[in-house]
């Protein structure tokens, strides 16, 4: 057997976990792997650690402490993390669904129960807030022309339209929107094509978006909606979710036909450099050289992608593998979708000012009182519409 292989199958993977923010089936059932739930925790924890926390190292005095704080803004690099085990679930979903006569009607309208009662419940959440008068009214005035986008899910074009307008209260929402795009084109390119061709389609998606990223840094793409198409539109960050595509493959590839052992070797060490590289780049230059967040998508997707392959291909020590499993890191990301959705609302419903907000002397502690209300909640609202909107309508999916 493949020194690097384990029992452990893909194959296994059940449509209830079908992608990076979704964390759908009821704890316990079979089909779910700790593992990915406590990646799912890593991710989530990573945005809101960016989200929230990142204000604070311009109010702290102590270098140490304030570096630390700035070294949390990186924390967006979870929704790379995201992306990939998007690309990695729905990919191997889609393979395991290929030869069914119902897989399109099945996935899709599973997509739909999933993801949908979430979604637009939170932009009706926005809504009614602005007409009672708790939304502000200078922030609704922008954000109502744009809903037909959010409805759309192409809310991502139009921050490139306005070059950069990422709209308050949901904007967040152009990652669901890439994820969304990529589940409406993705099971065609696996139903209907072969899975070497998906190969290549992996390979060239990767290569394209890296091309990108370096002609924008060397100047070679001239327009102002440039950084903001490669952050936001889902063909320019499509290598993460291909990236995840690749590494269901070489799981899939317990043979070695399409993908050699050599290759499956070979991407673990990229990984590990890649991941070492951000290291190095978060500990000295981050901070001190105005390095563009786009340069660092590739590193981090192919850092999480031979991380996701690491996890569930080879035979991982018991210290790495047991608090990627804690418990409590699987519950938050068991319900990562949810926390996701509902952070960034509540923060701006709250009417956040870093600047101005001071509910006690101390600026910092202000802001962590702030932060931990925020938190708060955003776990009831996370709970409430598991429990009364979103686990009702997993009832009614088709059946495996």
């Amino acid at each position: 057997m493949n020194p690097i292989q384990k029992n452990t199958k893909i194959t296994e993977l059940k449509p209830d976990m079908a992608d990076g923010f979704d964390s759908s089936s009821s704890k316990g059932s079979v089909g779910r792997y700790p593992d990915i739930d406590g990646l799912r925790g890593i991710a989530i924890i990573g945005v809101l650690c960016a989200h929230l926390l990142s204000g604070l190292s311009e109010n702290h005095s102590i270098p140490v402490v304030g570096f630390l704080l700035q070294s949390v803004s990186f924390g967006w690099a979870g929704v790379d993390l995201f992306f990939v085990l998007s690309g990695f679930l729905i990919s191997s979903i889609l393979m395991d669904m290929k030869g069914e006569s119902s897989r399109w009607k099945t996935f899709y309208l599973r997509r739909t129960y999933r993801i949908f009662p979430l979604y637009y419940l939170a932009l009706a959440v926005i809504a009614v807030a602005a007409l009672i008068g708790i939304f502000p009214s200078d922030k609704w005035d922008k954000l109502a022309p744009a809903y037909p986008y959010f409805l759309t899910y192409t809310n991502n074009f139009l921050i490139v339209i306005n070059e950069g307008n990422y709209f308050p209260g949901l904007s967040h929402f152009w990652t669901l929107a890439i994820e969304e795009q990529f589940y409406l084109l993705w099971p065609a390119v696996i139903f209907l094509l072969p899975i070497r061709t998906v190969l290549y389609i992996c390979f060239a998606s990767i290569i394209v978006c890296f091309s990108f990223r370096v002609a924008l840094a060397n100047g070679f793409l001239e327009s102002s909606a440039w950084p903001h198409a490669l952050h936001v539109l889902m063909p320019l960050r499509s290598d993460s979710l291909c990236t995840g595509c690749l590494v269901a493959i070489m799981i899939r590839d317990t043979d070695c036909d399409l993908i050699s052992a050599k290759f499956k070797k070979a991407f673990l060490a990229m990984g590990a450099m890649a991941g070492i590289g951000l290291i190095a780049i978060l500990s000295v230059f981050w901070g001190s050289v105005g390095l563009p967040n786009y340069l660092l998508f590739s590193f981090n997707t192919i850092a999480f992608g031979a991380l996701i392959y690491y996890v569930r291909a080879c035979r991982v020590p018991d210290w790495i593998m047991r608090p990627l499993c804690l418990a409590p890191l699987r519950f938050i990301g068991f319900y990562s979708y949810g926390i996701y959705v509902w952070h960034a609302i509540i923060n701006n419903l709250m009417g956040r000012r870093q600047s101005s907000r001071e509910w006690l002397d101390n600026a910092v502690l202000s802001q962590l009182l702030f932060i931990a209300i925020v938190l708060f909640l955003t776990a009831i609202a996370t709970f409430l519409s598991w429990r009364l909107v979103e686990k009702p309508f997993l009832k009614l999916r088709p059946k495996d």
